[in-house]
């Protein structure tokens, strides 16, 4: 939920003509009451088919207005109504409301919610998750395309789902869900208890051999069809295979978790008997699936909060699979969900809510000269055997993790995560590299692998950039990758002081052994000196400076520490430092809102409608600052001036963030030494974090004011505007100016390209033809052509 500093309410009414649905046709109606983010809302009403019946996208609605939409729809379409909100923190309940009603039936009201909110109704049974078709075990012939179906074991046990005996010759899949709001309506497993999409007896149709279900525990089986299997229908049967049997002895080295029945089979540890797990990258997959593509990114997306990418906007990515085998003679096992006792190897994911195996995958880029230039780490939201060598027994699923012997688990490069963000990396020959169980770890039950020399795959890569994009080319003949040990595969590293395995902390700046609070004033104070340069050892985030993004970082590591306890099971690492991670759609501006000449103070505005605040800095030109303070008394904040480079540098305390505001609010009062007649903010040391801890664009909305300008008087300052906006064929630029100076427009795109310069002229209105533009985010920025000073900037949306 937002939380905002000034609430200001305009009611702007939005009507429309009335419209009679016909007679084989309902009618949705769609209300909203926007808060003071109605820029952040986008909606869209979809049929079951894919018809567009409606939609609203991000920057549609204003703030603080109310809108109505009445949609006819066809009489017995499966409908579902999407509601996005682009900044993470939903609808303002009071100012704002909303509602969906078909006929006289009310669908969702005022809901709370942060990202997405679904909603599908006027469904069919077995259209949707929620009007399954109950069932037992037996024969089935599905409906439609995808058919949900319920079922309730009375029995705890193995059992077998399969489509083999579909008598068409096509694709099937067969998804398992806990409860529907897991539900995925793709191809993908994510977000499944259990899932298949072949088999070892039947090939391209899904089997499921061997899956423990508890008693009396709801399950939502979806079987769906292939393109090539779509309108046929698919026969599919449920059966009961009896209760699982094997070692229940948990100190045992072929302990079976799963088992409810002894089978007199258990070995203790120290028996030559025992053996050990052994995984293994399957490198043929490795080099059959990888490709590049180029993905859209929004802010809050979880894969940037995980740190699957470097930044938001459009983002070059190297997907592959990943399919581990497990080759040894026992089982690698990783977690028993409903046993405390084993779940030391899990995390806690804030994002999606539910725990990973953070050890699952690691990927990795390096240079010609074996020095690693990005890395990218795949969880394992679960682990389980997709499909298992002849023979081979399957045991490991939604409730247990791990991987059987004979058997492999695979992510798909379709997967989100399942890439390496090569964005920024510059053109050149690299080596990626892939691997498991990289710190060569035991399992759940202490059981150490065989053999580690199998726990990788590499491939030889040509990153090319041209004018449009990115090329990536696969190389031959490619060298086993050394660490600095010059051990092949080897795990040793250089540490941040270029020592093969040394031992000094990144981000210890004081040298004393540890991250402690002290050295996140030392950042403070290095950024307003200005007098160091960046190293390995003191560049958190990469991006070869020092800035408050740094002390950041630092502040929350120290705060959350390696393995920070969520609400749920296990923990999250927040000392993992690594590229800068940017984001381009949020903007934060900052300007001059007064000066005092008399009390030498000059008043500092802040608004920031797209995120929350938590460390800023940027420099003061014109006079000599002495100090900073807040009078937002309610928001505590260290902050930090220089004397000589005019830097202010504000970290709110741990726990605190500046709320998000689509006002200006007076945040700073920043006292100076001498008379001055022209201060300004200067663009070049700004930088804005995020309440993720992120880089974020900073704006300086106002450069420069005299010592007698204050917000009421400063007209001359030149203005522009820009309609619509969002925008599809043309763009109507206005720009007025009153001073003689001569100014010009850049145009960017969301990668910060300019795409158009455009000469202005005072007074001038231009048409600007945005029709041969993709639709995205852009950015405006007016630039005084002398001082190449910004005067202001804006966000423009193209739509399609």
């Amino acid at each position: 939920m937002k939380h905002i500093l000034v609430t200001i309410l305009f009611i702007f009414p939005l009507f429309v003509h009335a419209q009679t649905c016909a007679s084989n046709q309902k009618e949705v109606k769609v209300h909203f009451e926007t808060d003071q983010f109605g820029f952040e809302t986008a909606w869209t009403l979809v049929g079951k088919s894919g018809t567009k019946y409606a939609e609203v996208k991000n920057g549609d609605y204003q703030g603080s207005s109310i809108y109505d939409k009445k949609v006819c729809v066809a009489q017995n379409d499966c409908l579902t109504f999407e509601l996005n909100d682009s900044g993470g923190d939903g609808i303002l309940i009071d100012p704002g409301y909303f509602w969906v009603t078909i006929g006289k039936d009310t669908i969702v009201k005022n809901e709370l919610f942060l990202n997405q909110l679904t909603e599908q109704f006027n469904c069919q049974i077995g259209q949707i998750c929620a009007t399954s078709i109950p069932i037992k075990t037996g024969n089935f012939q599905s409906l439609y395309e995808d058919t949900w179906y319920s079922f309730k074991p009375d029995s705890i046990g193995s059992y077998k789902i399969s489509t083999c005996q579909t008598t068409a010759n096509c694709d099937t899949k067969i998804y398992g869900y806990a409860q529907c709001a897991d539900a995925q309506q793709d191809t993908t497993q994510v977000g499944t208890l259990f899932f298949a999409d072949f088999s070892s007896n039947c090939g391209q149709k899904a089997e499921i051999s061997n899956i423990v279900l508890e008693k009396n525990k709801n399950y939502n089986i979806r079987i769906g069809n292939g393109a090539a299997c779509k309108n046929k229908q698919v026969q599919w049967s449920l059966q009961y295979l009896g209760k699982p049997k094997g070692c229940l002895d948990s100190t045992a080295c072929n302990y079976n978790p799963l088992a409810v029945v002894s089978d007199n089979s258990c070995i203790s540890f120290g028996n030559s008997s025992c053996g050990g797990p052994d995984l293994v990258i399957d490198q043929a997959q490795l080099s059959n699936t990888i490709k590049l593509d180029s993905i859209n990114v929004n802010a809050n997306d979880c894969t940037l909060k995980e740190g699957c990418l470097n930044g938001d906007g459009k983002r070059y990515v190297v997907r592959f699979n990943t399919k581990i085998w497990n080759k040894g003679d026992q089982d690698f096992f990783i977690a028993d969900l409903g046993n405390p006792k084993f779940q030391n190897l899990l995390t806690f994911d804030p994002c999606h809510q539910h725990v990973h195996y953070e050890n699952y995958a690691e990927y990795l880029l390096f240079d010609n000269k074996g020095k690693e230039v990005n890395k990218g780490n795949k969880v394992g939201f679960q682990v389980r055997d997709l499909l298992c060598e002849l023979n081979a027994i399957p045991k490991y699923n939604y409730k247990v993790f791990g991987i059987s012997k004979g058997c492999f688990d695979e992510y798909d490069n379709g997967l989100p995560c399942q890439w390496l963000d090569i964005t920024s990396v510059p053109d050149g020959e690299y080596t990626l590299v892939v691997r498991v169980n990289w710190q060569k770890a035991a399992d759940g039950l202490g059981r150490i692998e065989k053999d580690f020399d199998n726990n990788w795959g590499q491939l030889c890569v040509k990153i090319s950039s041209f004018q449009n994009g990115r090329t990536l080319k696969v190389l031959p003949n490619c060298p086993t990758l050394q660490d600095c040990t010059g051990t092949p595969l080897g795990n040793a590293k250089f540490d941040c002081n270029n020592v093969c395995g040394g031992k000094t902390i990144t981000g210890d700046l004081n040298a004393n052994g540890t991250q402690d609070k002290s050295d996140v004033t030392d950042y403070q104070s290095l950024i307003v000196d200005k007098n160091t340069i960046s190293t390995l050892c003191s560049d958190l985030n990469q991006d070869k400076k020092i800035t408050v993004i740094d002390a950041a970082l630092l502040q929350d590591c120290i705060k959350q520490g390696t393995a920070h306890q969520h609400s749920g099971q296990g923990a999250h690492n927040h000392c993992s430092f690594g590229a800068a991670t940017n984001i381009i759609s949020d903007t934060v501006f900052y300007k001059i809102l007064s000066i005092n000449p008399s009390n030498k103070v000059i008043s500092i505005g802040i608004r920031n409608p797209y995120c929350a605040v938590h460390g800023f800095q940027f420099a003061i030109q014109g006079t000599k600052i002495l100090s900073a303070e807040t009078p937002l008394s309610a928001y505590p904040m260290q902050l930090k001036t220089g004397l000589q480079s005019g830097i202010v540098t504000g970290l709110l305390d741990a726990n605190y963030n500046l709320p998000k505001s689509n006002v200006w609010q007076p945040f700073l009062d920043i006292y100076y030494k001498d008379d001055a007649t022209n201060i300004c903010l200067t663009q070049k040391s700004a930088e804005t974090v995020n309440s993720d801890i992120q880089g974020v664009i900073s704006i300086e909305d106002k450069k420069c004011v005299t010592t007698v300008a204050t917000e009421e008087n400063s007209d001359i300052t030149p203005k522009i505007s820009f309609s619509p906006n969002p925008a599809k064929d043309n763009l109507e630029i206005n720009f007025s100016s009153f001073t003689n100076d001569a100014y010009f427009l850049n145009i960017y795109n969301i990668n910060g390209k300019i795409i158009s310069t455009i000469t202005l002229k005072n007074n001038q209105n231009i048409v600007f033809d945005v029709s041969n533009l993709e639709a995205n985010l852009y950015f405006a920025a007016l630039i005084n052509e002398s001082t190449k000073q910004i005067i202001a900037c804006e966000k423009l949306v193209i739509l399609r």
